[in-house]
């Protein structure tokens, strides 16, 4: 199967779609997941490692809550109804979808249709935990609620190499912590669409890039 491998999980949870008796290959390395501020989860998404065509790691739901334009959450294909939930931090929460739509939010307050204007920010009343079901297959691109999610990734090191194709992703963000005040310099093969920066950047003990 192309693209077996799920995009990176917040917790074991969120891998329930594979019913395996063992649900991952042994691993020597460091388990590398999510860190999450606030609650989330969604009904599937399509970097499930049993969506159909294969998992895309930037349609997962770690892609409505990234801060970036250029990832969105999309659904597995096979879920007949999709839905993300999620709890804010304050009383209004901000939608940005990837095509025109209609979207049911329900909430503590009741239930609602909500119109999207494809790439279009809408800023929106919520009370308590929200859902937001889809009435078509859609992405949702960003929900800015005070919730963030980021590949996170575990320890210290003075050097990190990161890749595109395990999981296959076309967006990387990453976070990860310095031991020590460091300059490091980010470099990219010649391959890569993104040159690296022109010099390097400084970042202090236990910063968080």
């Amino acid at each position: 199967m192309q693209r077996a491998q799920s995009a990176h999980l917040a917790t074991a949870a969120e891998g329930k779609d594979v019913r395996n008796l063992v649900p991952d290959y042994p691993s020597a390395g460091t388990p590398v997941g999510v860190a999450m501020e606030g609650n989330a989860s969604a009904s599937s998404s399509a970097a499930d490692a049993t969506a159909f065509g294969g998992a895309r790691a930037s349609r997962s739901l770690t892609a409505a809550f990234d801060g970036l334009d250029d990832t969105a959450w999309w659904p597995a294909a096979q879920d007949p109804h999709p839905w993300l939930r999620f709890t804010p931090n304050a009383n209004t929460a901000t939608i940005t979808a990837t095509a025109n739509t209609k979207v049911q939010v329900t909430d503590s307050s009741g239930e609602r249709t909500l119109s999207l204007v494809a790439g279009q920010p809408r800023t929106i009343s919520v009370r308590g935990e929200t859902t937001l079901a889809l009435t078509e297959p859609v992405g949702i691109t960003e929900i800015d609620a005070g919730i963030h999610r980021i590949v996170d990734v575990p320890g210290t090191a003075d050097t990190y190499f990161f890749q595109r194709l395990m999981p296959e992703t076309t967006t990387l963000q990453r976070a990860f912590t310095t031991a020590e005040a460091a300059e490091l310099e980010l470099s990219s093969p010649p391959l890569s669409t993104a040159p690296p920066p022109p010099t390097p950047s400084s970042f202090p003990p236990g910063a968080t890039t």
